[in-house]
């Protein structure tokens, strides 16, 4: 999957474990501090690019085997920091995001 923006796509393609880039404006989009490492770590490994030109010449490069590349020592660990730490994948995940976005209060 390559997404044009950090929205749910992106992240929730990563929670199920599909290949996934992402492209985004740096410019616009500012991280909390306790997020930089993480996204430093993401732009190494290819999963975040700061440019579409980026993200497509990366995506060409890994076409032939975009799950070796995904499941690469390097973007595993990765993918790992940001599951446990940030991602919102608990063990019944899905399930709670389902929760959350149903349930309103007033």
């Amino acid at each position: 999957i390559v997404c044009n923006y950090l929205g749910s796509t992106w992240i929730e393609s990563i929670g199920y474990g599909t290949p996934t880039i992402c492209f985004f404006d740096d410019k616009i989009y500012k991280f909390r501090d306790s997020m930089l490492g993480v996204i430093e770590e993401m732009l190494h490994v290819g999963i975040l690019h700061t440019s579409a030109k980026s993200a497509a010449i990366f995506a060409s490069k890994i076409s032939n085997d975009p799950y070796g590349w995904w499941q690469s020592d390097d973007v595993e660990i990765v993918r790992k920091v940001l599951h446990d730490n940030w991602g919102g994948f608990g063990e019944d995940w899905k399930n709670e995001w389902q929760q959350e976005l149903t349930t309103f209060s007033n």
